[in-house]
C-alpha cells in the first residue's frame, strides 16, 4: 500500500516556484540548502505526526507558521540563513 503524500510549494531566489513531496505521516522534515525564500506550510496541517521541522541554509524572507498550530506533536522548529 502506497503512503499518502502532501506537496509543499516554495519559491526560490530566482523567483521559480518548486514543489517538494513528503509522506503525510512524516515525523521529521529537513529542508536543507533548497534556496527557499518563501514556503507555504499549509499542507503540513495534514501531518499530525510531525515532530520536527528544520529549514536550514535558505534565505527565508517570509514564512507563515500558523499552519503548524495543527501539528500537535511538533516539538522542534529550526531555521537558519546561509
Amino acid at each position: 500500500m502506497a503512503r499518502e503524500t502532501i506537496t509543499l510549494e516554495y519559491t526560490v531566489e530566482s523567483g521559480e516556484v518548486r514543489q517538494y513531496e513528503i509522506p503525510q505521516d512524516e515525523q521529521e522534515l529537513y529542508l536543507y540548502g533548497m534556496d527557499i525564500m518563501h514556503i507555504d506550510l499549509s499542507p503540513l496541517i495534514a501531518c499530525s505526526q510531525l515532530i520536527e521541522l528544520t529549514i536550514d541554509d535558505s534565505p527565508l524572507k517570509h514564512i507563515d507558521l500558523t499552519p503548524l498550530a495543527s501539528c500537535s506533536q511538533l516539538e522542534r522548529l529550526h531555521t537558519t540563513a546561509p
